[in-house]
């Protein structure tokens, strides 16, 4: 399998994207439920259990990637890096906030 598991459930972001809603019914979904055994154990290990902080931590810091390294672009995707920004910070007020302690990834790319 070729792609993460984010873009397996779906998630997609910019022009051609979802709409927040959509997203944001995909992220609760991934953040939620156990990852389909066509990802190799040592890859699902790395999300860890369904609802934990390490589930958590796996997304956000992916979404953060994502965002920092299209942010370095001579032609940046702005649709799609405004619509990492919102959902992060989604992610944060939803599930973090008052929950976990582990430090929130930075989409700054200094």
């Amino acid at each position: 399998l070729n792609i993460g598991y984010l873009k397996y459930m779906g998630y997609s972001v910019g022009k051609n994207g979802h709409i927040k809603s959509e997203r944001r019914r995909i992220l609760r979904n991934v953040y939620n439920n156990v990852i389909p055994k066509v990802f190799p154990p040592r890859y699902i290990n790395e999300w860890g259990r369904p609802s934990s902080s390490k589930r958590l931590q796996k997304i956000a810091e992916s979404i953060a990637a994502f965002c920092r390294n299209n942010k370095k672009k001579i032609h940046p995707p702005i649709q799609a890096i405004k619509d990492w920004e919102s959902d992060l910070a989604w992610l944060k007020l939803e599930f973090y906030d008052n929950r976990y302690k582990f430090r929130w990834p930075s989409i700054d790319i200094w």
